[in-house]
């Protein structure tokens, strides 16, 4: 079996040349841990993620995809790019991806299906956060930010 383990070297969000060295250190050894445990088992290689990507893919008859990708964006992006092209991954698809970044929608999904779910709050201010009647522990969101809060 061929695997294939994705790394995104390329668009690293850090500032400085230092920081962005780290993160791409810190990626590779992502993936070549991983690779080390799946080569016992498998035929591993590892691609930077790029616009040849998928013909590497095919040309190698890779079976499977490690996506190893942080950035939100760019994993929809891979997950889209694979299954248009019906190359296997690990991981959500781009539905899944979506829904798992909105909390209302994923709350609303599993209210409808009768699963258990922890009640979303949505507050735009202070002043919201006051009008709503929370049940605690809760954690509290700010774009990429969360927070526990264990009581009022």
């Amino acid at each position: 079996m061929g695997i294939g383990i994705t790394i995104d070297l390329l668009n690293k969000p850090e500032r400085n040349k230092a920081n962005r060295r780290e993160a791409v250190l810190a990626a590779r050894k992502d993936a070549d841990d991983l690779a080390a445990v799946l080569n016992k088992k498998a035929d591993v290689a590892q691609y930077v993620i790029h616009e040849s990507l998928i013909a590497k893919l095919k040309w190698d008859k890779i079976d499977l995809v490690f996506p190893l990708v942080k950035d939100r964006d760019e994993r929809k992006s891979l997950a889209s790019l694979l299954t248009g092209e019906g190359i296997p991954f690990v991981g959500a698809g781009v539905m899944g991806l979506g829904i798992g970044e909105d909390p209302l929608l994923a709350a609303g999904i599993l209210k409808q299906q009768g699963l258990p779910y922890r009640r979303v709050y949505m507050a735009s201010s202070v002043v919201d956060l006051e009008k709503i009647d929370a049940e605690y522990p809760l954690i509290l969101t700010a774009e990429d930010d969360a927070v526990f809060v264990e009581d009022e």
